[in-house]
C-alpha cells in the first residue's frame, strides 16, 4: 500500500497525462540504480602506457568521460575487461578503462 505522499504524487502525475504506477517505478528505480555525485574512472591510456584517476558525475557513459578528458571519441578505441566498449555503454564506480589512441596518417 503506498504511502500517503506517493498516492498524491501518483494522483498528481495522472492528473498530467503520466501512467502513475509505471512512471514512478521506472523513476525509483534509476534514482537508485544512478544514485547522486560522482564516481571514479581509472583510465589507462596507451601507447604512452599512463593510469589517471577520473572523477565523473552520474550518470556517466564513455562518450561523457572522453568530453571530460578532452579526448575525440573518433581518435581512441575505450576497452573495458580487454572487450571493445561503445560510446554509449553506462560507466560503473570503480571502472578500469583502457584507451588505445588510433594513429593514422600517410
Amino acid at each position: 500500500m503506498p504511502t500517503a505522499p506517493v498516492a498524491l504524487e501518483a494522483t498528481a502525475l495522472a492528473w498530467l497525462g503520466y501512467p502513475s504506477r509505471f512512471f514512478l517505478q521506472k523513476l525509483n528505480q534509476r534514482v537508485f540504480y544512478y544514485g547522486i555525485g560522482s564516481m571514479k574512472i581509472q583510465v589507462k591510456t596507451l601507447p604512452e602506457n599512463t593510469t589517471k584517476e577520473y572523477n565523473i558525475s552520474k550518470p556517466a557513459t564513455v562518450e561523457k568521460l572522453f568530453k571530460q578528458i578532452k579526448l575525440k571519441p573518433d581518435a581512441v578505441i575505450a576497452l573495458r575487461k580487454n572487450q571493445p566498449v561503445p560510446l554509449t555503454s553506462m560507466l560503473q564506480e570503480n571502472d578500469k578503462i583502457t584507451v588505445i589512441k588510433i594513429a593514422s596518417g600517410g
